[in-house]
Formats: structure tokens, sequence, C-alpha cells
């Protein structure tokens, strides 16, 4: 009697499965049948390009000690960065943030053994004043140096410069679907997805002659910010209308 009780549920449970995947296949042809593969289709893109002023600018100075002692390197580095911080106290239009303390160890020549330590702390400068900056960063190199400049367009000057790119790269998009429709002969187009992308990319006019002209120079900088070129993309996809 086990036996068979255990026959007739193996015989169930195979019925239950069979009809589960013939609902299953059931519900696919049915959605197939409502969903019908979509046809005249054409997918294309459209590009705009414009240029946006680099009217931020990030500069990094860095102080960098070498000992054997860590714990006076830190104190040379602290007192340094504090030096730092009280020279650009009239500079209000820059802001100013020190970044991390860090301390790696030196080697000798078949790189075993540790024979001294080297300490490092930078500061970063952030403005829109570049004449300010540069005459900053004049002052602080009396004890630090030079680590990079970046200008970029700040965030309200990229999204304008984006927001009206978006507007031509969609007008572009829509004069090639309807090039589409017109050459293809159809009656009308319908937008199935679109993709917006967008990138920069910076131009400078002195931006890789900066660092060594700031350190061969005891004046002020001359730094010009350049412009970045802005481009936005957009992808997708038309369906054109059959023909009355």
């Amino acid at each position: 009697m086990q036996g068979l009780r255990t026959h007739s549920s193996t015989r169930y449970t195979l019925a239950a499965v069979t009809l589960f995947l013939l609902s299953s296949l059931f519900s696919v042809a049915s959605a197939q049948a409502n969903n019908p593969p979509l046809t005249n289709v054409f997918s294309l893109s459209a590009s705009a390009t414009g240029e946006a002023a680099n009217d931020l600018m990030r500069a990094t100075v860095v102080v960098q000690v070498e000992g054997e002692d860590a714990s006076e390197l830190q104190s040379i580095v602290n007192a340094t960065m504090q030096w730092a911080v009280a020279r650009m106290r009239p500079y209000t239009q820059i802001d100013i943030e020190t970044q991390d303390y860090q301390t790696y160890p030196t080697y000798d020549r078949n790189h075993k053994n540790i024979i001294g330590w080297r300490a490092s702390q930078s500061l970063q400068l952030e403005t829109e004043d570049v004449k300010s900056a540069g005459e900053a960063i004049r002052k602080l190199q009396e004890r630090m140096q030079v680590q990079g400049i970046r200008f970029e367009p700040k965030p309200s000057t990229r999204t304008a410069v984006e927001n009206q790119l978006i507007n031509d790269a969609l007008d572009a998009f829509k004069r090639r679907a309807q090039l589409i429709r017109l050459n293809i002969g159809a009656p009308s187009y319908t937008l199935l997805d679109v993709d917006v992308q967008t990138g920069s990319q910076r131009h400078f006019k002195a931006a890789h002659d900066s660092v060594a002209m700031m350190r061969a120079s005891e004046s002020s900088p001359a730094l010009e910010s350049g412009t970045s070129q802005i481009t936005v993309s957009v992808h997708g996809r038309i369906q054109l209308g059959d023909a009355q």
C-alpha cells in the first residue's frame, strides 16, 4: 500500500508540472500574439557640440619633506599647513581644503631596509578668480610646491550649455527622422525610445606650461583657463507608419 501511494503521488506531481509548462507556453504564445514583432524600425543618432568657459579653477599645492624621524616630519608638515592656511585668509574669494596627511617609508638601494620617511600633505584651492589664485599660489610657493592646476566650467555654466545643446541635438535627431521618413515614403513615424548622453573635453591655452612657469617665475603666473568642448549625443529608434 505504501508503494502504491508513492507511485500515485509521483504521477500527480508530473501532471502538475506538465500543466504548468503548458500554461507557460500558452502565456508566451498569447503575449507574442498580442505584441507582434516591430517592423519598419530604424536606429539613428545625432549630436551637437559647443564651447563652455572654464570659469572654475582648482589648484593643488603640496608640502613634502623627508627625514629619519617620522614624528619630526609630521611637525614640519603641520607647521607648514598652518602657515599656508594663514596666508590664504585674505583671499576670501578662494575656497581652500586641506587633504589627508600621508607618510611613506623610504628604502635603501636593495629596497629591503627602511632608511627614512617621506611625509606630505596638500592644500586644494578652488575659485572663479584666476588672477587672485595666481597671486595666492605665488605666495604659497615660498614653502610649498604646485602639484597640479585644473580648469573646468562651474556647474551652472556647464548646465546652461548642456541644456542648449540638448535642444540642438534633439532638433537634429528629429530632422534625421524626417529625412528617413521622406526617403522611405512613409506617412509618419513614431518615436520608440531615445537616449541622451553628454560628455566634455577640456581645452587649455597654457595649461601644461603653468606649473613650470610658476616655478621659474617670482611674479604672479599668467594663467589662461581656456574652454571645454561639450558634446550631447542622442541615440534612438523610430518606427515608420505604413502607407494607407
